[in-house]
């Protein structure tokens, strides 16, 4: 696994990607428990959190050393006190004829920070479900009120709506990445307004994220 990396660019950039983070082997083993699930549930969304994923090796690998140092090093360059334990993790499948839909939202999250590995991703022509990120927007203010605020604004229906539309989509610019297999890509999921660009349907798109700090 590689454990390269520049720290400085989540301020430079907003995000950090890694190529190559998980080795062949970890990476099959990843594979091998997603396949399991999508033959279970064969051509549908799903969606599986913490316990739920029901996969000792796709919630184990949070305790792994590497994700461990990473973590730590993250936090301990941005100054923020946290807890290797205080996590979320989400397994995110999209597979099938409704894998069109669902696209263009963006929400920030509800944790610091986030490890987003991408398990498959498309690789055909057209529209292969992008990563899409205004990094570092929001602020840090120990105001609850302002946090609804913020919530309210930009996650309400209207404005997911406003997302979808190609006037957003002309005037609004956000920092477009193409996920690849094996790599991981790190940033601020409480301060980032993110989520997945356009993808057609029928193509698989499967992505692991581990969340780090809940912010009250």
């Amino acid at each position: 696994m590689e454990a390269n990396y520049n720290l400085s660019l989540l301020n430079k950039i907003g995000y950090i990607e890694i190529d190559n983070f998980l080795d062949e082997s970890k990476y099959n083993s990843f594979k091998n428990a997603v396949d399991k699930i999508i033959q279970s549930n064969p051509d549908k969304h799903i969606v599986r959190t913490d316990s739920s994923i029901n996969s000792k090796i796709l919630e184990g690998f949070i305790n792994d050393e590497i994700v461990t140092t990473f973590v730590k090093d993250l936090f301990e360059y941005d100054k923020v006190n946290y807890d290797i334990n205080d996590t979320f993790k989400v397994l995110r499948i999209l597979n099938g004829k409704e894998t069109g839909s669902g696209n263009d939202n963006y929400h920030f999250d509800g944790y610091y920070l986030t490890l987003f590995f991408p398990i498959y991703v498309p690789k055909t022509e057209g529209n292969n479900g992008s990563f899409n990120i205004f990094p570092n927007i929001r602020p840090i203010i120990d105001i609850k009120l302002f946090d609804f605020f913020i919530k309210f604004i930009f996650q309400n229906k209207l404005t997911k709506k406003f997302y979808k539309s190609s006037f957003f989509k002309k005037r609004f610019k956000p920092i477009i990445i193409e996920p690849k297999e094996k790599s991981v890509i790190v940033f601020r999921g409480f301060k980032s307004l993110h989520g997945s660009g356009r993808m057609d349907s029928f193509k698989k798109r499967v992505s692991l994220l581990y969340h780090f700090k809940k912010m009250k």
